[in-house]
């Protein structure tokens, strides 16, 4: 195992991270209220935003051709980002009411979906630039911490504070499946594996699950990883 990156390209703590589909570039969301593409080869920073970044980046999220950035800010705003031209596409504004734990964008780039401290999940219409208002309320009993999609974006699966996963049908809404007290303390990340064959959770219980989607059942854990497990990229 190599060390990437060096701490001098961040002055603040990072929030959030993922890869681009192609697996050359990490982008990165922080407290410094910046958003930095890195590239993994060379070891260096490309680009970083923070012009019109108006708060600290909790959540960074790729569409599936890697064409677009979304970012989700502390205000509960929403930006979308050409990886290409490096400019600003869209603002969606009040997506939430209290700042990003979770977000993802569906394999069509018709909408993302998030989640937050405030117990909801939202879906906004990426074409349309508008929230679809009361998507589902209160979808856990806790505050949500991670939320992702199945490859096909059939499914949603989200986390909560409150040791519990649940799985949804996107269209319908309705609830598939619910994993409950699958880790030892707050649900961290989430992710599921190419060909939606297992899910992966990471928790501040310093443990990670792997769940087979097909039988529902837990897999393997790997228990006392280095420390809390806040990102898992796929």
């Amino acid at each position: 195992m190599r060390k990437i990156f060096l701490n001098q390209h961040f002055l603040a703590e990072i929030l959030t991270i993922t890869l681009t589909p192609d697996n050359k570039f990490v982008v990165t969301g922080s407290a410094d209220q910046s958003i930095k593409i890195l590239d993994i080869e060379a070891s260096k920073e490309i680009h970083c935003w923070s012009e019109g970044v108006d708060g600290e980046v909790c959540q960074v999220a790729i569409s599936s051709d890697g064409q677009y950035l979304f970012a989700g800010i502390a205000d509960g705003s929403m930006l979308m980002l050409d990886m290409k031209t490096k400019k600003l596409v869209k603002h969606f504004k009040d997506v939430h009411q209290d700042r990003f734990y979770g977000l993802a964008v569906s394999e069509t780039m018709d909408f993302t979906i998030s989640c937050s401290s405030d117990k909801s999940i939202e879906v906004t219409e990426i074409e349309e630039k508008k929230k679809m208002f009361g998507y589902l309320k209160k979808a856990h009993i806790s505050s949500l911490a991670a939320v992702t999609f199945t490859t096909d974006s059939q499914y949603f699966i989200s986390g909560a504070d409150g040791l519990s996963i649940k799985m949804f049908d996107t269209q319908t809404k309705k609830l598939i499946h619910t994993w409950s007290n699958i880790q030892n303390s707050k649900i961290a990340s989430l992710c599921v594996t190419p060909k939606d064959k297992y899910l992966v959770s990471g928790s501040w219980d310093r443990s990670i699950k792997i769940i087979d989607l097909e039988t529902k059942k837990e897999y393997h854990t790997f228990q006392n990883v280095f420390s809390s497990t806040f990102f898992i990229l796929r």
